[in-house]
């Protein structure tokens, strides 16, 4: 193998700044190898934005397909403590529970967990608020009303057999 001065640049090209350095070496009799593109500092400045855009389009795309992930795991739950009932969508409905644990002791197990219903979750939960309002409690989102009634509205609204 041929001793000599190796210059890759760290993407692997040989840029016009460095002509001046090979050139020089050159007339020194330093062998010089390299296997490199000469490419020009705008073309390296355009390759080295082309990755940036590609790398924010695959992190927006990654983003995108997360919210829709997301989205698409929607369920309607209803909870109940003591007498009242709670009805609400979420994605993870054991964690949801166990944050209304945290300020209600006297939370049961979820009685009804529904099917993942995806965009239109929020709108069968305003649906069941709605129709469920003369049961409310005032000001929040709980219900004093008979736990088969609860159910029964959610599944009349979700469109699910029981």
């Amino acid at each position: 193998m041929k001793r000599g001065l190796y210059l890759p640049a760290p993407d692997g090209y040989v840029y016009e700044d460095d002509l001046d350095k090979i050139l020089n070496l050159l007339r020194a009799g330093v062998p010089v190898r390299h296997g490199s593109v000469l490419r020009s500092e705008q073309q390296r400045q355009q390759r080295e934005l082309a990755k940036t855009e590609n790398r924010r389009l695959r992190r927006l795309e990654r983003k995108k397909a997360k919210a829709r992930e997301k989205q698409a795991a929607k369920r309607v739950y209803v909870f109940a403590a003591g007498p009242y009932i709670k009805v609400g969508v979420a994605n993870d409905v054991e964690a949801r529970w166990r944050s209304i644990r945290g300020h209600n002791p006297l939370l049961e197990r979820p009685l009804y967990i529904g099917v993942p219903l995806g965009p239109t979750a929020f709108e069968c939960e305003r649906e069941i608020h709605r129709q469920l309002g003369r049961y409310r409690r005032k000001g929040t989102e709980w219900f004093r009303c008979g736990r088969f009634l609860a159910i029964e509205t959610v599944l009349q609204i979700t469109g699910e057999s029981p």
